[in-house]
């Protein structure tokens, strides 16, 4: 019974420990180093946003 236990609380900080790490639970999200412009310059480069939304919205990000 002991063991049990022991095992149940290495699972569970093993767990705490990925979620906290940024494991694959949170994959989705994007890397905290890319900023709005970089986002909005690889949007634009994609031909995701034409060009006047680039500029409105570049404009909107340096104020």
């Amino acid at each position: 019974m002991m063991i049990f236990f022991f095992l149940l609380m290495l699972v569970a900080l093993w767990a705490l420990w990925r979620i906290s790490s940024g494991g694959p639970m949170l994959e989705g999200r994007k890397a905290p180093s890319e900023d709005a412009l970089e986002v909005l310059r690889r949007r634009y480069a994609a031909g995701e946003i034409d060009s006047s939304t680039y500029r409105q919205q570049a404009r909107d990000l340096e104020v």
